[in-house]
């Protein structure tokens, strides 16, 4: 639990992935990604691989 000054509180929960298996799962859910992991932290990008028109 995090407290913030303002006294509210939130969960916060942390979910480590390796850059190339962050980039599978999200390719199988139908995204494109580019996941760098330059130092200790993943940095990237990811978007839908298409956008449906309405």
């Amino acid at each position: 639990m995090r407290r913030l000054e303002d006294g509210s509180q939130y969960r916060i929960v942390k979910v480590l992935h390796e850059p190339g298996e962050l980039a599978g799962e999200l390719a199988a859910l139908g995204w494109s990604a580019d996941i760098r992991l330059p130092e200790e932290f993943i940095i990237g990008t990811a978007k839908p691989r298409s956008v449906p028109v309405i």
